[in-house]
This record gives structure tokens, C-alpha cells and sequence, in this order.
């Protein structure tokens, strides 16, 4: 078998480095471009909230958004003209205490949809939400907000009363609680917010479970009761705007 001369092969290796740098040298040159050509306007509508930092990096807007009121915010609505409308739901974090405190900043991430970037990009903060039901901005998104939470809150008393029914960390009876929630057939004659809101509790209680497995799976079993009594509490409290639930 004839063997090629290393020194050939020591040139077709510095061949294609070459054209790998010339490669990725050109991809830099057109993000930059893009990037460069790329203006980022921002209309901010809320009063309550101080928005700073706005840039685009790559697929997304990045921003920092500052609760200047007096109440903890649960919920902020953007728009990004020609592309997305994007809810920031505070209550939704399995981390955090569901809201964004007065005085608080939070570093926000808003993902473009479109495949095409246009060389201006118009993003508006058209609503807050807060925590105790009251809102500041559109009048459409803040009643549809009330229909989300309104039909989220239904799930969560369902979760929350066969939850309660669970006296220890037990598996099998969780898992029986995902599966009833996940089963749970669409209330007819719902709004599009009240279906919005019913299948994102179902998918938020079973995820909430989930979460609680694998944290589970890395705690002693002293501690586990404790993890069970932190979702029971989730699962327990109303949604911001939601009437106090009868016991």
C-alpha cells in the first residue's frame, strides 16, 4: 500500500485550517454586520416599571426591567412589533418567590420568533400585572391576564386537594396526582385566555411535580417531607387577582 508523504499531508491540514479561519472569520463578519445594521427602539408604556439596557444579542432581546411601585409585580407583557407577544410570568419561577419585589431588577430575555432579523426592531412593555390583581396598560391583555390566572387557579385547587390528601413522600400517590392532572378534560365554552390559562396549569402542576422527584432523588429522607410541604404551599395559595379560596 503506498503511503502519502507526510508532507502533504502537512499541507492539506494547513489547507483546511486556512479555510475553516476564513470560514468562520466571514460568519463573524456577517453577524457583526447584521448586528451593526440592526436598531433596537423601545416604547415604554408602564409608568411603574424603569427599563434599562436594551440590546439585541443574536435571537433575543436582552433588558433590565426595574419595579418602581409600591406593589410586587407578578406579571409584564411585551410586544415586539411584526414578530412576538411575550408574557414574563414572575409566578412561574420554581426558584423565586413568584413576583418581582418593589425596588427589585430582573435581567429579561425576549426571544425573537421570526427567521429574519429587519434591520429595526420595535419593542413595547404594554402591561404589568401585579400582585394582588391590579394592572397598569392594556385593557385587553390585562382582562385576558385575569382569564389566564382565573382558569391556572382551577388547576391548582384540583392539585392542591389531592396533594393535601398525601400525609408522607409517596411516589406512587404523586405520580396518581400528575396523571389526574394531566387527564383533566377542557371546561366547554372557554375563552381564549381561559384556555390558555387551563393547559398552561395542567403542564405548570405536572412540571411542579417533576421538579419535585428530582429534587427528591438527591435529598435524605428526613428532608423529603419538607420538599412536599414547599409544593403543597404553591399549590395552595390563589393566583395574583384571584378571589380567596373557600376551605
Amino acid at each position: 500500500m503506498r503511503k502519502v508523504p507526510r508532507l502533504t499531508l502537512s499541507v492539506v491540514f494547513c489547507v483546511l485550517v486556512f479555510i475553516f479561519a476564513v470560514l468562520v472569520f466571514q460568519m463573524r463578519r456577517s453577524t457583526e454586520a447584521v448586528k451593526q445594521a440592526t436598531t433596537v427602539t423601545f416604547k415604554n408604556q408602564i409608568t411603574s416599571i424603569q427599563i434599562s439596557n436594551i440590546e439585541r444579542s443574536n435571537r433575543r432581546i436582552e433588558l433590565i426591567a426595574k419595579n418602581i411601585a409600591a406593589l410586587p409585580v407578578a406579571v409584564l407583557n411585551f410586544d415586539i412589533e411584526g414578530d412576538n407577544n411575550i408574557n414574563v410570568d414572575f409566578t412561574a419561577s420554581e426558584d423565586s418567590n413568584g413576583r418581582l419585589d418593589p425596588g427589585e431588577s430582573e435581567d429579561l430575555s425576549l426571544r425573537l420568533s421570526s427567521l429574519t432579523i429587519p434591520s429595526e426592531i420595535k419593542v413595547s412593555l404594554k402591561m404589568a400585572y401585579f400582585i394582588d390583581g391590579s394592572a397598569e396598560g392594556d385593557s385587553e391583555l390585562i382582562y385576558r391576564q385575569r382569564y389566564i390566572f382565573s382558569a391556572m387557579d382551577s388547576v391548582y385547587q384540583l392539585a392542591s386537594t389531592e396533594i393535601d390528601k398525601i400525609s408522607a413522600f409517596d411516589p406512587v400517590a404523586l405520580v396518581d396526582v400528575k396523571s389526574k392532572i394531566q387527564n383533566l378534560s377542557e371546561p366547554a365554552n372557554l375563552n381564549a385566555g381561559q384556555q390558555m390559562g387551563f393547559n398552561t396549569g395542567k403542564n405548570r402542576a405536572a412540571h411542579s411535580i417533576d421538579i419535585l422527584f428530582r429534587e427528591a432523588s438527591m435529598l435524605s429522607d428526613e428532608k423529603k417531607p419538607e420538599r412536599l410541604a414547599k409544593l403543597k404551599s404553591k399549590f395552595g395559595k390563589a393566583l395574583p387577582g384571584v378571589n380567596k379560596r373557600e376551605k
